[in-house]
C-alpha cells in the first residue's frame, strides 16, 4: 500500500471513529459543559445549497413549466391556424380538439407509423451495432482504421452540408434586417 493510501485509510478510519462517537454522543444526551463537540452550524449556513437552487429553478419555471401550461390551456381552446394570434380571446371547447384529434384526424395512423419506424430501425441497427462493437472489441491489425470507418456516417453530414448548398446549422441576419438561413459556401465556415 502506498503512503497516500493508507494515509487516506487513516483519515477515513478517524472520520467513521468521530461520527460514531457523535452518534452515540447524541443519543446519550447533550456534551457535557466544557467539551466541545465540533462546531455549530447556523440555521442560514446550513441550508444555503437549498438558496442555491433559486435561480435555476425559477429558470426552469420560466421555460419549461409557463410554456407548458400556457399550451394545455391552449389545447383546450377552439384555435386553428389562422386565430392562433387571438388565442386569449378564444373560446373554451374543454377536451373537444383531443376528441377530434383522435376519432377524425389522421394522428393515430402517425403514431403508428412512428412507433413501427422505429421498432423496425431498433430490430434492425441493435444487433448490427453489438455485432460490430464486439468485432472490433479486440486488438487487430487494421482496427483503427475499421473504427474510423464505422465513424463515417457521423462525420459526413458535416462536410457534406455546405457541398451541396443545404443551408448552414445557424442563422444569420439578412440584409432585410431579419434572420435568413445561409445557404452558400463561403458562410457555413
Amino acid at each position: 500500500m502506498s503512503t497516500d493510501a493508507s494515509n487516506e485509510v487513516r483519515v477515513a478510519a478517524e472520520s467513521a471513529a468521530s461520527r460514531t462517537s457523535r452518534t452515540t454522543a447524541s443519543v446519550a444526551g447533550p456534551p457535557p459543559a466544557g467539551e466541545d463537540n465540533g462546531p455549530r452550524r447556523g440555521l442560514s449556513e446550513r441550508n444555503r445549497p437549498l438558496w442555491m437552487l433559486i435561480p435555476g429553478g425559477a429558470l426552469m419555471l420560466i421555460i419549461i413549466v409557463v410554456p407548458l401550461v400556457l399550451g394545455i390551456y391552449m389545447s383546450t381552446l377552439n384555435l386553428d391556424q389562422y386565430t392562433l394570434r387571438r388565442w386569449i380571446s378564444a373560446p373554451f371547447i374543454g377536451v373537444e380538439n383531443f376528441v377530434e384529434a383522435v376519432t377524425t384526424s389522421p394522428l393515430l395512423h402517425a403514431v403508428w407509423l412512428s412507433v413501427s419506424y422505429s421498432l423496425l430501425a431498433m430490430v434492425v441497427t441493435l444487433p448490427l451495432g453489438i455485432a460490430a462493437a464486439v468485432a472490433t472489441q479486440n486488438a487487430f491489425k487494421g482496427r483503427a482504421v475499421v473504427r474510423s470507418i464505422f465513424l463515417i456516417p457521423y462525420v459526413l453530414p458535416h462536410l457534406w452540408s455546405p457541398l451541396s448548398g443545404a443551408p448552414c446549422s445557424s442563422p444569420k441576419a439578412s440584409s432585410t434586417g431579419g434572420w435568413a438561413w445561409s445557404a452558400s459556401i463561403q458562410d457555413c465556415g
